[in-house]
């Protein structure tokens, strides 16, 4: 038999918060995310000490910091390492620009309008790219020609300037050694030219670059793993907010030293709305010193480098550790895609759960796999509500919260973690009928509402999981002050229209209820259609002989939609003979209907399900 006492054993057992008079309670501690934990909230900033320092920095540096690109070719940023050589370090998917606009890019230091000219780009020898045949797998190529730059690896590069204009006046100091293995919780800066701020200036037009600040909130090696040797941990995460552009931006210290190199790994389309989300990474500087003396460079910058110490024959070697990660991260990204078609379309919630248990498995720090996992979990619980004891609810709803919060610590720059957290304790208050947790969820709230690179829809459904947590409160003029403002913000979203139906329904207004529930339903009826995404096809598969490769989408097979592996295999089981099947094609994103002879109910194809726009 539960008793209240026993649940608040329960809770009291999770680090979820702290407890106790002494202890300020914050809402990194309410998350989990603590730096005993290794993973800081989003909303984390600097001191004002640390601020001004680090405005200092950027006013001394200023004019260190390049806009590279070429009008209407794209850009990005550089920053220069050597003076006296005209060297300058960026991205590997920065230095690309450089070979796909044919050798041609050029160089504007903040501040100024002075251009110069690139004329040569070295790579990192272990920067890895996707693979034109294959987008589901990357490999180690220093060759644009591979394919785009996967950004959860050494994506960096040196570009040479030429000997043509003025002497450079500023170069950027790098973290020291020991620096380098203290970044966690350390207040830092970028500076910049971010796409929203930047555009390419006309002639005679200044270059004028943005900064923005922040935490160094987690550090990881390339397959966010933190539980590495020291040498291995150079991929940091942290919480300034970063767009497109800002590619390449050093990312500095308040002495002014070089700790990273801005990158925009992990970039993020929400399907529904179409909203991209930049979750900033960036590689630790020590992989600069890798690039030089990879190129015979290490003689050309103003600082001594020991290359004894330099590892870089790590990257030219075969790694079988690495290659087993990437296949197998793959395959937990395909499973946690098809656990999201499983949960949210078919609510199938157990087989979805199962989905994610293989995925973590697969890659026990895919923050995505836990969140899914949660998903899973607490929408059983909602669902089944009037099937399962109190008891059973109420430990599904406390397993759920455990998974939201292992999402949270992992990625801590994802805000959608930490609201799927928030709801998961705010159902959880329903069984406890303790204040507390939803008095928690209004902390962590407003705390994330403090960032300001969150979008509308994020910001809305923030403000409608703290509009849930006043009505359990009590507080009816706060909740529906919240319902309004998050339908406003993100009007096209089925659930902010529920929760407030929901509201009005205990309120007992009825009329305006039904009026929000009949507009959750009609959001909800304009589907997301779905298809099946060949990641992999065989060579003689029926599916390569009709003409199909990776990155063409099924849509239907004969008369029958595909959502899932199950209903393409189905579909294909039923065919007798050739069949049709429309399908989008990678290159012209058209649609097309391809005869296909499946060979005893097989074409030779991987896939993965996948949102269709």
């Amino acid at each position: 038999m539960w008793t209240r006492t026993s649940i608040l054993a329960c809770l009291l057992a999770l680090p979820l918060a702290v407890h106790g008079q002494d202890k300020k309670i914050n809402a990194g501690r309410l998350l989990g995310q603590t730096p005993e934990t290794g993973s800081l909230p989003l909303s984390s900033k600097p001191s004002d000490d640390a601020r001004q320092n680090l405005g200092k920095a950027a006013r001394a540096t200023e004019r260190g910091v390049m806009l590279v690109g070429y009008n209407k070719a794209g850009h990005g940023t550089a920053w220069v390492i050597s003076k006296k050589n005209r060297l300058l370090v960026t991205n590997a998917h920065v230095g690309d620009i450089f070979h796909e606009n044919k050798g041609k890019m050029v160089a504007i230091p903040s501040g100024t309008s002075q251009i110069y000219t690139v004329e040569k780009v070295w790579y990192h020898p272990g920067v890895r790219r996707y693979s034109k045949n294959n987008a589901m797998f990357s490999v180690r190529s220093m060759d644009p020609k591979e394919g785009q730059v996967d950004p959860s690896s050494p994506d960096l590069a040196v570009l040479q300037l030429s000997a043509e204009g003025p002497d450079l006046t500023v170069e950027f100091p790098l973290a020291t050694a020991e620096e380098l293995t203290s970044l966690f919780a350390q207040p830092t800066a970028m500076m910049g030219f971010p796409g929203h701020d930047t555009s390419w200036p006309g002639l005679g037009d200044k270059a004028a670059a943005t900064i923005h600040e922040g935490i160094i909130s987690r550090v990881t090696d390339f397959e966010m793993n933190p539980g590495v040797p020291d040498a291995e941990l150079q991929f940091l995460q942290y919480t300034m907010a970063g767009w497109g552009g800002f590619s390449g931006s050093p990312v500095f210290l308040p002495n002014g030293h070089v700790a990273g190199v801005h990158n925009m790994a992990r970039v993020e389309k929400n399907k529904q709305s179409g909203e991209i989300r930049h979750i900033p990474h960036g590689v630790r500087v020590d992989c600069v010193v890798e690039v030089l003396v990879h190129h015979g460079l290490d003689d050309k910058v103003p600082f001594k480098i020991d290359k004894s110490k330099v590892a870089v024959e790590r990257w030219i070697k075969p790694d079988a550790r690495t290659e087993k990660a990437r296949a197998e991260f793959a395959k937990a990204m395909a499973l946690v895609n098809e656990a999201s078609y499983l949960i949210f379309v078919k609510q199938d919630f157990i087989k979805g759960e199962e989905k994610c248990i293989e995925a973590i498995k697969l890659a026990p720090n895919y923050a995505s796999a836990f969140n899914m996992r949660g998903c899973a979990i607490n929408s059983f619980e909602y669902y089944n509500r009037s099937k399962l004891s109190n008891k059973a609810r109420m430990e599904l709803n406390i397993k759920g919260l455990e998974d939201f919060r292992k999402a949270v610590q992992l990625d801590p720059s994802n805000p959608d973690y930490v609201i799927g957290l928030c709801n998961a304790k705010t159902g959880l208050s329903y069984h406890t009928e303790e204040d507390s947790l939803n008095k928690e969820v209004l902390m962590i709230i407003n705390d994330l509402l403090t960032t300001t690179s969150l979008s509308d829809m994020t910001r809305g459904n923030a403000i409608c999981q703290r509009a849930g947590a006043y009505r359990r409160l009590g507080d009816n003029e706060a909740a529906w002050r919240d319902y309004n403002e998050a339908i406003r913000l993100w009007p096209d979203d089925p659930t902010m229209f529920e929760s407030r139906a929901y509201f009005l329904k205990i309120k007992k207004l009825g009329d305006l209820g039904r009026a929000d529930f009949a507009k959750a339903k009609e959001l909800r009826e304009q589907k997301i259609e779905w298809g099946m995404k060949i990641t992999d096809a065989i060579d003689g598969g029926a599916a390569k002989n009709a003409g199909l490769s990776a990155g063409d989408i099924i849509v239907s097979v004969g008369a029958k939609k595909v959502r899932s592996l199950d209903e393409l295999s189905a579909a294909l089981a039923a065919a007798e003979g050739p069949v049709n099947a429309v399908v989008i094609k990678a290159e012209s994103k058209k649609r097309e209907t391809i005869t296909i002879t499946p060979k005893a109910g097989k074409i030779g194809v991987a896939v993965e399900p996948v949102e269709l726009n």
